[in-house]
């Protein structure tokens, strides 16, 4: 089944983008870096309501214990390897496991103290997950509409946008850190959210979608991203309304991006590699800085770093991810996907969209 290389174009970049603010001291990079996690929201929330999009229309219900079991092979193998190895390190060098751990272990720790700087990410996923389906299953019980049940989306989506964007400004301003307000579910939410109204009017109102994405979105987002270039990461702009126009100008290149054909140049199938395995690269990124920088990272590491990174997270990749999803797919199979497909073109937004997040 073929993949959409346009999205994995688009993971490479967000990859790209969050390795060169970890292992860099350029400012562009601290200041614009960041914004690589928004990226990976978008499209998180993009594809994941795809899926259960996708099973609504095929089955007229979503299994969501089949979906959480699914995303449990994606995200648990690897991830809570990580946190046996870090447990190990910890008893061995501090004497004790530090409670941090227990933190990483249950997904809280972008609310309390943890370990790794960068799984905070994980942890508002790993929540969405948890919240998308269930929200979804209570619209379709709700609604009287049997074929298309959550036109209330955009709604929800505008309730999720403002109040995130009101807590975050009230966050700032009483002294919150950025660092806290980058981190809590509660707050970057909308991120997600808006991936969930696009994948939302990509299946329900598929030729109004489509008519969109031939416009020059490219150009509005980089209008709305121009801004985040120019600001501080610790400033109120990327702290409040960056935020949103962060993830609004990722949405624009999504639904330009998103129903384009493959390229063939060797950049754009490099970079459409490395985002195939970016969840990989970034879960054991910190592992791969923590040996070589120590935590004290420095601009001259950006090309060790980097690439050793990418390199360490693909062959983690085909260790232990890959195989754990041959295992998921042979056991629970998905039910939004049909096995036996007619050959698709690159660019076709079926399918090899559905196949993005294996």
């Amino acid at each position: 089944m073929k993949r959409n290389q346009p999205l994995d174009i688009l993971r490479g970049i967000a990859i790209l983008l969050v390795l060169g603010y970890h292992s860099s001291g350029i400012t562009v990079l601290k200041n614009f870096g960041w914004t690589g996690v928004d990226l990976f929201f978008v499209l998180s929330g993009f594809l994941i309501s795809g899926l259960l999009f996708s099973e609504f229309k095929k089955h007229g219900r979503i299994n969501v214990v089949r979906f959480w079991i699914r995303r449990g092979f994606k995200i648990y193998p690897a991830f809570y390897l990580l946190m046996i190895l870090t447990g190990v390190v910890c008893l061995v060098g501090r004497g004790g496991e530090p409670r941090e751990l227990l933190y990483e272990c249950l997904f809280i720790q972008n609310y309390m103290p943890r370990i790794w700087p960068h799984t905070w990410s994980l942890a508002v996923e790993e929540h969405f997950y948890l919240a998308l389906p269930i929200l979804l299953i209570v619209m379709c019980r709700l609604s009287s509409a049997k074929k298309n049940p959550f036109g209330k989306l955009p709604w929800v989506f505008a309730g999720v946008a403002v109040t995130c964007l009101v807590m975050r400004i009230a966050e700032f301003r009483m002294g919150t850190l950025a660092f806290t307000i980058r981190a809590e579910t509660h707050l970057r939410i909308d991120s997600l959210f808006i991936g969930v109204l696009l994948g939302y009017f990509k299946h329900f109102y598929s030729a109004r979608f489509a008519n969109l994405s031939r416009k020059p979105l490219w150009l509005l987002g980089i209008f709305l991203l121009f801004p985040s270039l120019l600001s501080s990461e610790f400033g109120e702009y990327a702290n409040t309304i960056g935020m949103t126009t962060v993830y609004l100008g990722y949405s624009c290149f999504l639904v330009w991006a998103v129903e384009k054909s493959g390229s063939p140049f060797l950049l754009s199938r490099g970079v459409s590699a490395i985002g195939r395995y970016s969840y990989s690269i970034y879960l054991w990124q910190g592992l791969v800085f923590g040996v070589l920088f120590k935590g004290h990272y420095d601009t001259r590491f950006l090309l060790l770093g980097a690439p050793l990174a990418v390199a360490f997270g693909i062959l983690m990749s085909h260790w232990i991810e890959l195989p754990s999803l041959k295992v998921r797919d042979r056991f629970f199979p998905s039910r939004s996907v049909q096995r036996k497909e007619p050959k698709a073109k690159l660019g076709s937004i079926g399918p090899a969209v559905e196949n993005q997040l294996t």
